[in-house]
């Protein structure tokens, strides 16, 4: 019988592994061998390592989302939609991005030759908002509007076609311009004004011929034309020509039409009119002497003595639409004149004809100071179609 011979293990070059009862043998990796050989023990998975993946991730995808939000909304686009005889139409419009709202205050601002002529706060809900603009809140003459639209930091600009308006109305002002010594010439001012069409009246500029004629009493008075320009003057100033008649007062008329040389899409030139009338009467102009010497209104005359004569003159005052016909003199405003003694000094004549003169003394005067007295004498000059003017003259008497 043969003998069983025991076998000999290397223990050395044999792995062990210990493998708790009902658990399967897990299979390990080379480092891992590795390791068991060297004596050191199998190394434990970082739960740390974990969390801050998954922090980098989450950074990540913040950081994705603020950059699409961020870069939508920074876009911002304006749009006229509709031009009507009255007003405009247009959207303002920033899109959302990720269901994300994009809500807010917009500025509105319109601008014509780089002045700002409208400006309007609109409310942007979801990214959109329709302001209707009617032209009467910014048209100041024909020509093309730039239109901004600022919403979170982001401007748009837009422009408007050439707004150009056919006027179907014309607002006509006539009066009659002062005149004093210097310029002694009245004219008969006529202003203009034009409106577009449209129920809301919107003045503008226009270019065209302005025909008038003017009656003065139910009589042709004068006639004439003008060339109207964008960016000039709507007013005509009427001045008498050489030889010719004088602007005088009186009922006036004049009636005017307008034909235009501007169009809107098409529409063919069109003539408009209007009438107006007023009654125009300037008061006379006093020019005054006191003692021989110009007299300027408002001011003082000094003289000395216990009793002097001052003489007083307004012969050279003017009445430039008409003629004066009467001249009434009060010697002394505070007190009721002996010549009517009727207690009211405010109907007293003391003189009617253009200069004269009056006896004042240091004793009659009314007190103004310890050293003088003093008095105000007056002159009212009336028109021959009634106007009235009254001048005062301020007078300071002293013994020496």
């Amino acid at each position: 019988m043969a003998e069983d011979k025991e076998e000999v293990v290397d223990v050395e070059n044999v792995d062990v592994e210990i493998v708790k009862k009902g658990e399967a043998e897990k299979p390990t990796s080379k480092p891992e061998q590795i390791r068991r050989k060297k004596g050191i023990p199998p190394k434990k998975k970082s739960k740390l390592n974990l969390i801050v993946i998954s922090v980098v991730i989450i950074v990540i995808l913040a950081a994705s989302i603020f950059f699409v939000v961020s870069s939508t909304s920074g876009k911002l686009d304006i749009l006229i939609v509709e031009y009507s005889d009255e007003y405009m139409d247009i959207i303002v419009h920033s899109p959302s991005t990720l269901g994300i709202s994009n809500s807010g205050d917009a500025s509105v601002h319109i601008e014509h030759e780089k002045n700002t002529v409208y400006t309007s706060t609109v409310r942007v809900n979801d990214g959109i908002a329709k302001p209707r603009i009617k032209y009467s809140d910014f048209v100041v003459a024909n020509g093309v509007y730039e239109i901004y639209a600022t919403f979170k930091g982001t401007t748009s600009k837009i422009s408007t076609k050439e707004l150009k308006f056919v006027p179907n109305e014309m607002n006509v002002l006539m009066y009659e311009s002062d005149a004093k010594p210097e310029n002694p010439t009245v004219q008969l001012i006529i202003e203009v004004t034009f409106w577009n069409n449209g129920s809301t009246k919107v003045p503008i500029e226009s270019t065209g011929t302005l025909n008038y004629i003017i009656y003065h009493e139910g009589v042709q008075f004068t006639k004439g034309n003008r060339e109207l320009k964008e960016n000039t003057s709507n007013i005509i100033s009427i001045s008498p020509i050489s030889g010719g008649p004088k602007i005088i007062a009186g009922n006036y008329t004049v009636s005017l039409n307008f034909t235009n040389k501007l169009v809107k899409d098409g529409t063919q030139c069109k003539t408009i009119t209007a009438n107006t009338s007023g009654y125009f009467n300037k008061e006379p102009y006093p020019i005054l002497q006191v003692n021989g010497q110009d007299y300027i209104i408002g001011t003082t005359v000094h003289v000395t003595g216990d009793s002097v004569t001052v003489t007083f003159s307004a012969s050279l005052s003017e009445d430039y639409d008409g003629e004066i016909v009467s001249y009434i003199w009060d010697f002394d405003l505070l007190v009721d004149s002996p010549n009517d003694d009727d207690d009211n000094k405010t109907n007293d004549v003391d003189a009617t004809t253009p200069s004269t003169s009056h006896v004042y003394t240091y004793a009659g005067g009314h007190n103004q100071d310890i050293d003088g007295r003093y008095y105000q004498a007056s002159v009212t000059l009336k028109d021959d179609k009634g106007a009235i003017t009254v001048a005062v003259v301020n007078i300071r008497i002293t013994l020496v």
